[in-house]
């Protein structure tokens, strides 16, 4: 593994560990067994490896959603390559936990995520369409409420993490299963007679 991309993986363990108020360049080069001034030749502050791992995450989203196969879409599909995401996230649980004050601090990443979230929208979208069109969401909603559906669903997938870290007390193995059967749920009301029982037999 290249030295850039160690020093990615130790910040994100750390960062994942202590918060972005409490990690420092020096802090990782310590962990590293590196000088300060090695770790700085491939980043040079920590506004840099933030964004690094950001892009990174975002990158493996992408993969996750170019992976799917939409023939003959169904919804133990949906549920496990949201799983995917959910744990994805959680992997990178540090800038959810802390990303108000990321976005603050990092103009160029809260720029990227308002236009990043535009796309996913669109995306979001589109499922939701496919899975009207295979009768498994209803048709008597509108676009409209589809469209608030999807900015729901959105907010808790962005910020699950964060009430996890304060009112979560199940056991840690089964808290990206908790909030991701949550987040599910949110579909219930829309769902066909056709979509209720594809919803009954997933295997959670």
């Amino acid at each position: 593994m290249r030295t850039k991309d160690k020093i990615l993986v130790t910040a994100l363990q750390l960062l994942n560990e202590h918060g972005v108020k409490s990690v420092t360049i020096r802090d990782i080069a310590a962990e590293m067994g590196i000088s300060h001034g090695n770790l700085g030749y491939h980043y040079a502050n920590m506004e840099l490896i933030i964004y690094a791992l950001y892009e990174q995450l975002v990158k493996e989203m992408d993969a996750v959603i170019g992976s799917m196969q939409f023939s003959g879409i169904h919804l133990q599909l949906v549920y496990d390559s949201n799983k995917i995401m959910f744990t994805k996230f959680y992997e990178y649980r540090f800038l959810f936990i802390d990303f108000v004050a990321i976005g603050r601090s990092i103009p160029k990443l809260r720029k990227h995520y308002l236009s990043l979230q535009k796309k996913r929208a669109a995306e979001f979208f589109m499922l939701l369409m496919l899975l009207k069109s295979n009768n498994i969401l209803s048709s008597k909603f509108s676009d409209e409420q589809y469209g608030q559906l999807i900015q729901s669903l959105t907010i808790f997938g962005d910020f699950w993490i964060s009430s996890s870290e304060l009112v979560y007390n199940g056991k840690k193995d089964k808290r990206v299963d908790y909030y991701l059967n949550l987040f599910f749920a949110l579909i219930l009301p829309y769902l066909t007679k056709e979509g209720q029982k594809q919803y009954g037999m997933l295997q959670k």
